[in-house]
């Protein structure tokens, strides 16, 4: 799956939003939250990169692209809990094996 750099920005932003949600949802664990802030950060990188390769005015400044980022990509945070708490079983007394 790739997005073309012709495409306007509002499709743009809906792939890149599959494309980090998909990330997030393998790797945003616990201890992961700071690599999974650099990667969006480097995803908005990269995409200020290839938006200021359309014009040859003035590039795109960060302002507009935390702007952009609010509108189309998901914020960064932990989506799955800590594996004592994902894991914990409660089997009111009785055992899970038969």
């Amino acid at each position: 799956m790739v997005c073309p750099n012709g495409a306007s920005i509002p499709e743009q932003g809906k792939w890149l939003r599959t494309v980090v949600t998909g990330y997030f949802a393998y790797h945003a664990v616990p201890t992961n939250a700071q690599a999974v802030c650099a990667y969006q950060h480097h995803v908005l990188s990269l995409w200020r990169r290839s938006l200021e390769r359309r014009s040859q005015k003035a590039g795109v400044t960060w302002a507009k692209m935390d702007r952009l980022a609010a509108a189309w990509l998901p914020p960064p945070h932990v989506l799955h809990p800590w594996p004592k708490d994902r894991l914990a079983v409660r089997t009111r007394g009785r055992s899970r094996m038969p």
